[in-house]
């Protein structure tokens, strides 16, 4: 008996319950690693962006995102000081992803989707917990809604045009919301067109729904190739690697790399992966099971195009996206061959594993703060309030990238209590010129800015004297 599949079924409920206290004791680690991951790279940048701004910043019309950014930005106009922006930000992120979890158990009543996407958040992530704004989180949040709003409405006999009109909608907030989940929804969509039963009228309806998928899909690609400039970057770097050669993307370093993690950190992921083959063949989906390698290969052959190197905390969100892939053969198929307590049993031994491994992988993100306090101690010894200093292999090891200090440094001395303090790491020949930078430019990540630009309720940096060289 399928009890992901059979919404009423008590056991199912029991699983369902299972995703919500996971995901609930993820939110709970996003307060307790609120300043590990609020100033780690995007997430002060993005902050201070909104804060400076006076709006949602939304970035490479990644639309969906908007949902955590709305928070910081209402904290903001209600006179909320930094330190709540802050927490109001942190926790935007996994309190939508909690409350989507709440409606797939107790509204939808899709305890399998519930179990997938407490997998997506989980078995392929430690690291990349603490990098919150990858805009594939947020996405993966928006497909769950568009997944489990279609089985209600499948499941509950909803009119067919509202069907349509919601899957459309739905669909196009995940998709338009990061790139990944064009494959994800591809996939996702083929997958329950060749597992479902059919059910009056599911001709015609489908028809219009592939329709809104490719139409969904269609937007992103398009956005992604002519609108922006990051997708747009990385989309001719696999281009041009392809074009080199398939197999030699297979023999990059990255590749070894990538089987390495497969063995070590994502080994759940792997585990899933095979498991889901492994149910595809014994079903006699053979097309589908096709369908799943070539997805899955060719997912591969884009990600060692587009990446040189593996990054503990960027590569595993990039790979997140194919626990989705690899887990709908499991939670559709698996419980027919399982026993509902032994499947749970595993289940929840799989998540605690996962669930330990977080406060583990938090050590290089907190020795990451320690190094900053440490850098705005020493300024306060040197009285220096804005410093520049050289970037080495050193701070490097240290902070893993560095072009998020100037804000980094400007938040944590804010909410410190201390004077605003701010950081611009640069190659050693670029020091003396920074030094003579007039004092009322504020270099931030990517450029220099003036600081009367800057929003003055919360930003109050040194507008009087230059940069000086922190020595150290």
């Amino acid at each position: 008996m399928n009890y992901f599949r059979r919404p009423l079924r008590k056991s199912g409920r029991f699983f369902g319950l299972m995703a919500v206290v996971v995901m609930a004791v993820l939110t709970v680690y996003a307060f307790v690693f609120m300043r590990e991951r609020m100033l780690f790279l995007d997430a002060p940048f993005m902050l201070s962006n909104i804060i400076n701004g006076g709006s949602p910043q939304i970035m490479e019309h990644r639309y969906g995102s908007v949902i955590t950014q709305l928070w910081p930005w209402m904290g903001m106009k209600a006179g909320l000081p930094l330190i709540w922006l802050m927490r109001l930000y942190n926790g935007a992120f996994n309190v939508f992803y909690l409350v989507v979890t709440g409606l797939l158990v107790f509204r939808w009543r899709a305890y399998g989707p519930a179990i997938l996407m407490a997998l997506y958040y989980t078995a392929m992530c430690d690291k990349a917990f603490f990098w919150t704004n990858n805009e594939i989180h947020q996405a993966v949040a928006w497909f769950f809604v568009w997944y489990g709003i279609y089985l209600y409405q499948r499941e509950k006999g909803t009119p067919s045009w509202k069907r349509v009109v919601w899957f459309g909608l739905t669909a196009t907030v995940a998709a338009v919301t990061h790139p990944l989940m064009v494959p994800v929804l591809a996939f996702t969509w083929i997958f329950l067109l060749m597992t479902e039963k059919s059910q009056p009228g599911d001709g015609y309806i489908r028809v219009w729904m592939m329709v809104m998928m490719v139409l969904a899909c269609g937007i992103r690609i398009w956005l992604s190739l002519r609108a922006g400039w990051y997708d747009r970057d990385k989309v001719e770097t696999v281009q041009n690697n392809l074009l080199s050669g398939l197999l030699g993307v297979f023999e990059k370093p990255l590749a070894g790399q990538l089987l390495h993690q497969y063995t070590h950190g994502l080994i759940v992921g792997a585990t899933l992966g095979i498991i889901g083959l492994v149910l595809l063949i014994i079903r006699r989906k053979y097309v589908l099971a096709l369908l799943y390698l070539l997805v899955v290969t060719a997912y591969h052959a884009l990600f060692l195009s587009a990446f040189d190197t593996w990054v503990d905390f960027y590569s595993q969100s990039e790979m997140m996206p194919l626990t989705i892939i690899y887990g709908l053969p499991i939670v559709r198929f698996l419980p027919e061959y399982v026993g509902s307590r032994l499947l749970f049993g595993l289940t929840a031994m799989v998540f605690l594993f996962r669930l330990i491994l977080i406060p583990v992988a938090s050590t290089p993100f907190t020795a990451r703060v320690s190094h900053t306090m440490e850098l705005i101690r020493e300024m306060k010894d040197q009285n220096i309030s804005k410093a520049v200093i050289p970037e080495d292999k050193d701070l490097e090891s240290i902070y893993m990238m560095t072009w998020g200090l100037p804000i980094e440094t400007t938040m944590a001395s804010a909410i410190s209590g201390d004077r605003q303090r701010t950081v611009k790491p640069l190659p050693a020949d670029k020091l003396d010129e920074a030094t003579r930078i007039p004092p009322n430019q504020f270099m931030d990540c990517f450029k220099t800015i003036p600081i009367n630009s800057m929003n003055p309720d919360y930003f109050s940096v040194d507008s009087v004297h230059p940069y000086d060289v922190l020595k150290h």
